[in-house]
């Protein structure tokens, strides 16, 4: 098959490589809470309760050719802001949650070991991103990211940060 026009394409030279990989994106609303895993913790409980892991997205459509790669690394998502940043092996970010702000998180070189508690039901939830993967953190989940690697990310925030009314607030995540 010629993938050039199977995937849309057919105006690219034959030496060029596509992939694509296809991902399931969340489509939980903002406001919904996953749901506990049933027979853990409840009430009364002091034990964290497990969340609903995490889906670990990975780009939705990758070119590479002579000229370098083009990565689609994420859609269906509306962001107000986007940043990016590097962090030193060992660094450590979050330990706070969002009520309103949804993010996507996305792990560009490096890898982080990531650890979310929802602070409403005390779920918990702990995985490795790699290179190349991301997640979304959700309102009402406490992050916490913690870089194995020399690190670099992108950050896609649904609102923009306001310093005159913050949605930040301190929240560890204890180690699990």
């Amino acid at each position: 098959m010629d993938v050039g026009v199977a995937s849309g394409f057919s105006h690219l030279a034959p030496r060029e490589s596509i992939r694509i990989t296809l991902s399931l994106f969340s489509s939980r609303a903002a406001s919904e809470k996953p749901a506990a895993a049933s027979g853990c913790g409840g009430a009364g409980s002091s034990a964290a309760l497990p969340l609903v892991p995490h889906q670990i997205l990975r780009p939705t459509f990758e070119r590479r050719d002579d000229r370098g790669l083009f990565s689609e690394i994420v859609n269906g998502f509306s962001f107000a802001a986007a940043s990016r940043g590097r962090m030193r092996a060992g660094a450590v970010m979050g330990n706070h949650f969002h009520k309103k702000t949804r993010i996507f998180f996305f792990v560009v070189s490096g890898s982080a070991a990531v650890k979310t508690l929802d602070v409403a039901t005390g779920a918990t939830d702990a995985f490795k991103l790699s290179e190349g993967e991301g997640v979304y953190l959700e309102p009402g989940e406490s992050h916490s990211i913690r870089y194995e690697s020399d690190s670099e990310f992108l950050m896609l925030k649904s609102l923009p940060y306001d310093p005159k009314e913050p949605d930040t607030f301190p929240h560890p995540v204890p180690d699990a």
